[in-house]
């Protein structure tokens, strides 16, 4: 299980390597500031594996990570979600 990450507004990032509201590979969420509340913002599908990394920020509000499995070689990929 990867560490979760915190932004300066607060709100905490993370990843799960099963689960989701998908098939079960896992997904992106966030537990926004003050009360906390739950916001899945990307399930992984069966061809890009689970997500095995903690949540990056940039300053854009651009989030990465990487995945067990996927990509040309089906060995991993980075993936990204944009605000």
């Amino acid at each position: 299980m990867a560490p979760v990450t915190l932004d300066a507004a607060g709100n905490i990032y993370g990843t799960t390597f099963q689960e989701g509201s998908g098939n079960g590979n896992g997904n992106v969420f966030k537990l926004s500031a003050g009360q906390y509340t739950y916001t899945s913002l990307y399930d992984f599908e069966f061809d890009a594996g689970s997500p095995i990394s903690n949540v990056i920020l940039d300053a854009r509000g651009n989030k990465f990570g990487t995945t067990t499995l996927g990509g040309p070689n089906g060995y991993g990929t980075v993936w990204t979600i944009s605000p």
